[in-house]
């Protein structure tokens, strides 16, 4: 028997996945809009709650997908 107030563990783990999902998009692309489409939440929550994890410097991260895209091609 579960105890009350406790979440079952598939909600813990839904909970996590768009934890890591969100953080992963802002550090790779660095947007809070496509951080709260990939979570279905609103810019402002992603910024409040995960903007710790964007990076600083977002024209260095910029040069750095270019730099990808242009060795790609």
């Amino acid at each position: 028997m579960r105890a009350r107030g406790r979440q079952p563990l598939a909600e813990y783990r839904k909970i996590t996945d768009e934890i890591v999902k969100c953080v992963h998009i802002l550090k790779q692309i660095g947007s809070y809009e496509q951080a709260s489409y990939a979570i279905q939440d609103t810019p402002d929550v992603v910024q409040q709650h995960y903007g710790r994890f964007l990076p600083q410097d977002k024209a260095a991260l910029a040069a750095k997908i270019l730099n990808q895209v242009w060795e790609a091609a």
